[in-house]
């Protein structure tokens, strides 16, 4: 069963980002000062970073503008064709095809791990196996980096953030949003060190020090 999910939404996440890779940016202004935020927690001498589910490469950008060596990971053979040709003369990032629950790197391999807006895109089984595996690639003590959707506590934010994210989010949306981003963390065995939210508290930015 778990086989014939897996490759649902494998299907799923070709045809979704097929379907928004070219017009995937058109936002990335919205979210910019969002990434700048996220790639000011990460301090230049942390060295090697892995950016998981990198799609587009906004987060990417400005994690190698920082100074770090960052290497990127995604599905999507669309997001990452748009990504290499952001990225084509950096020095510092390299960009690969991986799947996310098998990340082709040894262990211990990043100072830094990073999942930017790419969990409600993946069903439960998947994100948890995900943030598993980014424990077991960033060094003890290392920094991991969670930033996802999370639901306001007014209620006229949380109905009209909700009506306009459905305008574009995948099927694994609702469902990422009534198990809630804290059921991974329990279940991962992730601390929270600290925690932001921005955009009214629609988003929200956890960091957590590898202790695995």
């Amino acid at each position: 069963m778990e086989r014939i999910e897996k490759s649902v939404f494998i299907k799923n996440n070709s045809n979704t980002f097929r379907k928004w890779a070219k017009w995937y940016d058109l936002t990335s202004f919205i979210l910019l000062f969002l990434r700048k935020k996220v790639a000011d927690l990460v301090d230049s001498r942390q060295g090697k970073l892995l950016d998981v589910a990198c799609g587009t490469g906004a987060q990417t950008i400005e994690f190698a503008r920082k100074g770090l060596t960052v290497t990127g990971i995604d599905l999507s053979r669309d997001m990452l064709k748009i990504a290499r040709k952001k990225m084509r003369h950096a020095k510092n990032v390299k960009l690969l095809r991986a799947d996310s629950e098998k990340l082709p790197f040894r262990n211990r391999s990043f100072d830094v791990s990073c999942i930017s807006l790419a969990l409600h895109d993946m069903p439960y089984s998947v994100g948890l196996n995900t943030l598993h595996e980014m424990k077991r690639v960033t060094k003890e003590s290392g920094l991991i980096i969670i930033v996802d959707y999370t639901k306001p506590a007014l209620f006229p934010v949380a109905y009209f953030s909700r009506c306009l994210v459905k305008l574009w989010e995948s099927e694994y949306y609702d469902d990422f949003m009534k198990t809630g981003i804290e059921a991974y963390l329990h279940q991962a065995e992730l601390n929270v060190e600290r925690e932001v939210h921005y955009l009214l508290r629609t988003i929200k930015v956890i960091t957590s020090v590898n202790r695995s």
